[in-house]
């Protein structure tokens, strides 16, 4: 005879298969407090798998586990890098911000009030641009420097948190 490992759930919040959290419970139904994170969802993703908007998955987790409005989170979160986004481009492009050209291929920028467009110029054509956060102006985080005021686009970022949720619990069914 062979026996079989489970784990039992009280609550299963998924976006798919690979990106949900998993909200354990005792063999009587009752929460232990523990939540398994996957995919897009863990909060502190492994190195070599990219930097884009930490804060995203900080709100997420913050909004399913602990019920808290997703607009607190991110008006209330202090850690500048969470809100930072990093983009490395191909040898055959440069990196343009606003009218200046970067020197380097790999940039962290986070979304910004002010601040310019990023674009990913083609060196052979350089009308073919693409933007790196796009509709959005961005200021570049490539140096740390300590302010009290980064000019932060909250509502850029409670935006995307919220096209998320939308896919989870769409609009419609929320009227219920």
């Amino acid at each position: 005879m062979m026996g079989l490992e489970y784990t039992l759930f009280n609550k299963i919040v998924r976006r798919d298969v690979n990106c949900y959290y998993n909200f354990v419970c005792d063999r009587n139904g009752v929460s232990t407090g523990e939540v398994k994170e996957k995919g897009g969802w863990v909060r502190e993703p492994k190195i070599g798998k990219g930097y884009d908007k930490p804060i995203i998955q900080h709100a997420l987790y913050e909004y399913y586990v602990n019920n808290t409005p997703v607009e607190d989170t991110i008006r209330n979160h202090k850690d500048i890098y969470d809100f930072c986004m990093s983009q490395r481009v191909g040898r055959q492009f440069y990196v343009q911000y606003g009218q200046e050209r970067l020197p380097q291929r790999i940039n962290r920028y986070y979304a910004s009030n002010k601040g310019e467009q990023l674009l990913k110029v083609r060196k052979e054509d350089e009308s073919s641009k693409t933007s790196l956060c796009a509709g959005q102006t961005v200021t570049i985080f490539n140096d740390y420097e300590d302010k009290k005021d980064y000019d932060i686009d909250y509502q850029y970022y409670i935006s995307e948190v919220q096209k998320v949720i939308d896919v989870v619990e769409p609009p419609q069914l929320r009227l219920f």
